[in-house]
């Protein structure tokens, strides 16, 4: 995986954060996929901050207990559909961390 700090003009966004991603970690496949295909990860990041959870969290009951699970300091993630695959923001409130993961990836 890769690390690098949130860019600058994300950080001063005019999205209120409702948690710190911490460090993002990009995997090697979802790092290619972003090189590849011009993916801008700000916009998914922005989303993931505000608290929209993509299209794994469509139903009311799975975002309470997302939302639960993000006020409990607990792992949690959004899903957002690209062309041809899912990209997982997961967020790891332990590891200080948020991984960007193609959702084709082990």
């Amino acid at each position: 995986m890769y690390a690098f700090t949130i860019p600058a003009d994300i950080a001063r966004s005019a999205v209120s954060p409702l948690w710190n991603l911490g460090d993002i970690c990009v995997t090697e496949a979802t790092s290619r996929y972003i090189q590849t295909y011009g993916l801008d990860t700000g916009y998914y990041l922005m989303r993931h901050l505000a608290g929209d959870y993509g299209v794994a969290y469509e139903h009311a009951d799975d975002r309470r207990r997302t939302d639960e699970a993000r006020r409990a300091g607990c792992t949690f993630a959004s899903v957002f559909r690209l062309m041809d695959q899912a990209l997982n923001v997961v967020t790891v409130p332990l590891l200080g961390q948020t991984i960007l993961a193609l959702s084709t990836e082990d």
